[in-house]
């Protein structure tokens, strides 16, 4: 297969115009072999720097394209050819037209390994990879292998931008790395754990048992199987908690946590008792096996350590034996949106599942303010009067790129889930938004732009389509509707600290920001602790009072006032608590379908509440006071309530619990 290299053969341009607002123009062509077609490939130009998509067109049958009323300034151009991106940057003068040529080569492949300080493979770190310049939303990304070694194919020649990150052990990001490359060395800065233990049952030693590893930050359940004598062993681990799970074909194990803090761990103790396999299929909308869905299994409550399978070529998938209990069973794949989770109860009576998957749908269009320009940055949601309302985001969908991995990670990973099933956008320069990952039904529109609102009555999505909302109005002027970084005049103050666990011990990659109040879209400059827990920061304002707020994936937030004078600083987290609970009307029965969201007292929002039926669970709270916010469309208005979340004693297990929030339902 070829993939695009982005190159500049030639840059013929016509003329300028004289006036300096008269648009461009850019023309070219597609140059490949005769194994590859040209036509009909989606040419895109996004803005530099920052990536807003400013123009897209596709070629014609000879490989031919044009993106006319281009504005003055420097772009990157792009094209995808089953999938790959390849790009080449350009800059547009004002009234002129640009000539280019982007040419197909052969694909090149990307390879190293990944170790620790001390020269020791790291498994399961994170690999991202892109085109130097462009946005982090066209990564590459992969996971290295037991002995930390990766492969990314499919790349083109030239320069890109390599970030590694293991948790717990550190982050590392080469900028540029030249392709094609040689095998590349990548050494993190922390050290590599390991975690070993026994597998037994009522028949002593089990062997060929699988050990699964899971937990808070992992990003993916690592398994490995027992040898004659049951024991196993996990390595290259970080500091933090972690869960771990045996099973065979007709055993399982409980669930056992684990905290690694500064050493190997050696004497985890698994014992097999009843279990049940849970299998099934998965199926699309004509109730046809899907090849290539991965089904997500996971306890309830969660334990942090869910089995995630690949269906086999007829749709079929099979767990190892799981413990009795209750299960949440999904699954997912690109392209396609799922029903609500299945709910299935392990009790020795095992039935066959089936998932249901539909080809997702999309809402696009264009908003423009009342004085006819694009509301940029105004906040466009998905409504459905089927249903309750799509939650907003839980973090700002901002223009440019996206923050490193090492800081994403340090958000939590209970922010995960709900980031990904995002249901609103802002617009991007031109107007223009677009949501996708819809399954069909009926579906309006609400958006938002400083005191502006408008809201649009439904239309049909259909399976696999895409439903035009044309040109939109907002009833408002206001030139600016988004509020802009704030603007903090240098000094030459510096500041160094230490951030510690809540045993105080110092701890690795947090993530660290200065701001100039409590509120995290003020923050103006951050950092990632060492390995030492250090961190430090220059520049900054002389004559103001900041604010220091740093985040952990297991340990949640933490934020800490900072005087004019002061030129040092440590920081503690507390073991973060959290929430469990269910909705109730004022009889006393189960509200389905309610919404519960989470808001500190400043009004700013919390970590994202998982909903199950009527129940619900928030994981990761820094301990102190929050309000709950309970919506449903069975009431009229939202119930607020007042609550004090404690530290917790395990990041996995919640510190309230038996919460009922009462709501009064319509007559």
């Amino acid at each position: 297969m070829l993939i695009l290299l982005g190159s500049l053969l030639c840059a013929c341009r016509r003329p300028a115009a004289p006036a300096a607002t008269v648009p461009g123009a850019i023309e070219g062509h597609i140059a490949a072999s005769t194994r590859l077609r040209v036509a009909d490939h989606r040419i895109t130009l996004r803005l530099q720097p920052g990536g807003t998509l400013a123009a897209s067109t596709k070629t014609d049958a000879k490989g031919r394209f044009r993106l006319q009323g281009v504005s003055p300034g420097d772009y990157l151009l792009e094209s995808d050819v089953e999938g790959q991106a390849a790009a080449v940057s350009l800059s547009v003068q004002p009234g002129e037209t640009l000539f280019t040529v982007l040419r197909l080569q052969d694909p090149l492949q990307l390879v190293g390994q990944v170790v620790d300080r001390n020269g020791n493979p790291v498994p399961a770190a994170v690999v991202l990879v892109w085109r130097t310049g462009q946005a982090t939303t066209q990564a590459k990304e992969t996971s290295t292998n037991e002995k930390g070694g990766f492969v990314i194919d499919q790349m083109a020649a030239g320069n890109v931008t390599l970030l590694v990150q293991a948790p717990g052990i550190g982050s590392v990001k080469w900028d540029p790395v030249s392709l094609p490359s040689r095998h590349l060395h990548i050494s993190l800065a922390g050290i590599g754990f390991s975690l070993s233990g026994k597998v037994t049952s009522s028949r002593g030693p089990e062997q060929q048992a699988t050990v699964r590893l899971g937990g808070v930050g992992v990003r993916t359940v690592r398994p490995t199987t027992t040898a004659a004598d049951g024991s196993f062993k996990f390595h290259g681990l970080g500091p933090g908690d972690y869960a771990l799970r045996a099973g065979s074909v007709t055993l399982a194990s409980a669930t056992a946590k684990v905290v690694i803090s500064d050493a190997d761990v050696a004497n985890a103790a698994l014992t097999l008792g009843p279990g049940e396999v849970v299998s099934g299929n998965v199926v699309d909308g004509q109730r046809k096996a899907l090849t290539g869905a991965t089904v997500v299994i996971a306890s309830v409550p969660p334990d942090d350590c869910p089995e995630v399978l690949a269906v086999d070529v007829v749709g079929y998938f099979s767990t190892i034996a799981l413990p009795r209990g209750p299960y949440q069973v999904s699954a997912r794949m690109p392209g396609f949106v799922a029903e609500a989770p299945q709910q299935v109860n392990v009790n020795g009576r095992p039935g066959a599942l089936s998932i249901q998957l539909f080809r997702a749908g999309r809402v696009f269009g264009r908003l423009l303010a009342a004085n006819g320009k694009p509301a940029v940055g105004a906040e466009v949601s998905v409504t459905s009067p089927s249903g309750p309302r799509y939650p907003r985001d839980r973090l700002p969908v901002v223009a440019g790129s996206l923050p490193l991995a090492a800081e994403a990670a340090a958000l939590g990973t209970q922010l995960l889930p709900h980031v990904m099933r995002r249901r609103s956008v802002t617009v991007d320069q031109t107007g223009a938004f677009s949501l996708g990952e819809l399954r069909p039904g009926s579906y309006g529109l609400s958006a938002r732009a400083g005191d502006g609102k408008l809201s649009v009555a439904p239309r049909e999505v259909k399976e696999a389509a895409g439903t035009d909302f044309g040109s939109l109005t907002m009833p408002v002027t206001a030139p600016r509707l988004v509020a802009s970084a704030p603007v903090v005049v240098a000094g030459n103050r510096k500041l160094v600290g230490v951030v510690k666990d809540p045993k105080g011990r110092p701890l690795i990659n947090a993530s660290i920001a200065v701001s100039t109040t409590l509120d995290p879209t003020g923050e103006f400059v951050s950092s990632i602790s060492g390995a030492k827990g250090e961190f430090s920061f220059g520049e900054l304002p002389n004559d103001k009072a900041l604010v220091l707020n740093a985040r952990h994936a297991t340990f949640g937030s933490a934020s800490k006032s900072i005087g004019v004078d002061d030129k040092t600083v440590a920081l503690q987290f507390q073991n973060p608590g959290g929430i469990e609970g269910e909705v109730v009307d004022e009889r006393g029965r189960f509200v389905q379908g309610a919404q519960v969201s989470l808001q500190a007292s400043d009004g700013s929002a919390g970590p994202a509440v998982q909903m199950s039926g009527a129940g619900f669970r928030c994981l990761g709270v820094p301990p102190g006071v929050w309000t709950l916010v309970v919506s449903s469309p069975q009431v009229k208005s939202p119930i607020r309530q007042t609550i004090s979340v404690p530290p917790g004693t395990n990041a996995a297990v919640a510190s309230l619990r038996g919460l009922r929030l009462k709501v009064v339902t319509a007559p």
